[in-house]
């Protein structure tokens, strides 16, 4: 006999927890509704080479195989790469600007923690196809207004640039090779988790370059509560490059409008530029969201500026900028809180069976119920009222209609409202929807 056991690093969803997830997914189709994102779907399996090289340290933990065509392929670890190679598939159909709105599965063959699975729901919303200060406030501002008027614990939204990075490991270090770059980008997205002294000799070793740089760096980009002030102390450090005045005067009009329309009871948006994401396709701005109370779950919201991401199929490609809810890592977070959230009032009515010949009978009230969009069912076991009432106690269903022989040859039913233990007996079947006030 086989043993009954789950793979590590994933779960089964049911209870309270599909509660809060139900609750979540209403919540972010409803943002994709009113904001006029398109749904996009995108297969689960890719060739693995379209996932390779844009993933970073996430390469390593890609699930990876030979199918039984011989073709190399992999699961996918995010729905971004996926998307891009749909948009390049698809480009000349799509209208640019393109809101791309996805919600399904992706996995990751790293170390299960505390919120973090192998195999994970995410929930993406992207815009592809312009680059500007617009695009990158609509992405962050759907976020921020999820929080704040969805979930509801106290969070921040982290915000970084790369841009702005780049131009001070400019000046710092000189031209680097983008290999060495990205290694001091990786080091930099590991500050909260290693801290500062262990980031800066992660840097000098992996790049060939001096601690005291790594240090300097660290320093520049130091998180102030103010983010007015740092980007005056970041002018002051760069100034004479025009470049990096350009990405300076775009970082300052995003938070400018972010705090214009992004207030909240529950949480904040601040200027953190040590957060540079570990994915190697981040160009622009980058966020990562993080629950004040629950910080060990790491980030549950993540994402940024994408502008080269499908020249990997394209030699012209468009920009883009995007972010990722982590579906089940904020159930798990919300599921350690103290938070209830009202589930959605279940209507189904049920139907028990007082005789099997009143079975024709049970199914013609079934068809009525469901034509009128009313969910129904009959109960499928052979046993007697009191256990059928009983399951239907459980399950909770605020109506039990029940049927017979008797009522079959009167056309007739008896309705018991469940939650306030009340029975009206002998109604006729043309009462049935307006008995019901549904």
């Amino acid at each position: 006999m086989l043993k009954a056991q789950k793979l590590k690093g994933f779960q089964d969803i049911h209870g309270e927890a599909m509660g809060v997830k139900r609750h979540l997914v209403r919540a972010i189709r409803e943002k994709a509704r009113l904001a006029n994102f398109v749904t996009v779907d995108t297969p689960c399996l890719e060739y693995t080479e379209t996932l390779l090289g844009e993933g970073g340290e996430t390469d390593k933990q890609i699930f990876r195989f030979t199918d039984n065509g011989g073709r190399d392929v992999a699961l996918r670890y995010d729905l971004t790469v996926p998307f891009a190679r749909f948009v390049a598939e698809n480009y000349g159909k799509l209208p640019m600007p393109f809101k791309r709105f996805q919600m399904g599965k992706a996995w990751r063959a790293e170390k299960p923690q505390k919120g973090r699975y192998r195999e994970f729901s995410q929930a993406d919303f992207d815009i592809v196809g312009v680059n500007n200060v617009l695009a990158d406030v609509e992405i962050l501002s759907i976020f921020f207004d999820l929080f704040s008027k969805d979930v509801k614990l106290p969070f921040t939204l982290q915000i970084g640039y790369r841009g702005v990075v780049s131009c001070v490991i400019k000046k710092i270090y000189g031209e680097l090779e983008p290999e060495k770059e990205q290694r001091l980008l990786i080091n930099l997205d590991k500050l909260a988790k290693i801290g500062k002294e262990k980031v800066c000799e992660l840097m000098a070793e992996e790049t060939e370059t001096k601690k005291d740089q790594a240090e300097l760096l660290l320093k520049v980009l130091q998180h102030s509560k103010d983010y007015s002030k740092q980007i005056k102390e970041l002018r002051e450090f760069l100034k004479g490059d025009s470049h990096s005045e350009e990405e300076l005067c775009r970082l300052e009009e995003t938070l400018h409008i972010m705090s214009s329309c992004c207030q909240s009871d529950f949480g904040k948006f601040q200027l953190d530029l040590s957060i540079v994401r570990g994915l190697a396709y981040y160009t622009g701005i980058v966020f990562e969201t993080v629950l004040e109370d629950f910080k060990d779950y790491g980030s549950v919201c993540s994402g940024g500026r994408y502008d080269n991401l499908c020249g990997r199929f394209l030699k012209e490609s468009p920009s883009g900028i995007g972010g990722s809810f982590g579906v089940d890592r904020l159930v798990a977070a919300l599921l350690s809180s103290d938070k209830k959230f009202e589930e959605e009032e279940q209507k189904t009515i049920m139907i028990a069976l007082a005789s099997e010949g009143a079975r024709d009978y049970a199914f013609l009230i079934l068809k009525i119920l469901r034509e009128n969009k009313l969910s129904s069912e009959i109960y499928l076991k052979e046993q007697k009222l009191a256990q059928q009432f009983k399951y239907a106690s459980r399950m909770n269903y605020p109506f039990v209609l029940t049927v017979g022989d008797e009522e079959k040859q009167k056309k007739t039913f008896n309705l018991k409202n469940m939650r306030e233990e009340k029975e009206t007996r002998d109604i006729p079947i043309e009462k049935l929807l307006s008995e019901l006030k549904i």
